[in-house]
């Protein structure tokens, strides 16, 4: 499965791409651009959206633990 724009998709979103059987997942995107969006409605949910990360991509998650992305020129 292929995830283009893989840095502003939210980390559950990637994952229904890995619970669903795929056999290969590439993830193509740019962790310093723009992160997911995400519409929370109440302050209360921000802060706990804010504190469980659901802002962070599976993407940027991958290179914050140190996979190393493959840049192409």
């Amino acid at each position: 499965m292929l995830v283009d724009e893989a840095a502003q998709s939210t980390e559950a979103t990637t994952n229904l791409a890995l619970v669903s059987g795929c056999a290969l997942l590439v993830l193509v995107g740019d962790d310093h651009q723009l992160p997911p969006s995400l519409c929370l409605r109440s302050r209360p949910n921000m802060d706990a959206a804010l504190e469980a990360e659901v802002h962070v991509s599976l993407f940027e998650r991958w290179v914050r633990l140190g996979v190393r992305p493959v840049t192409l020129n």
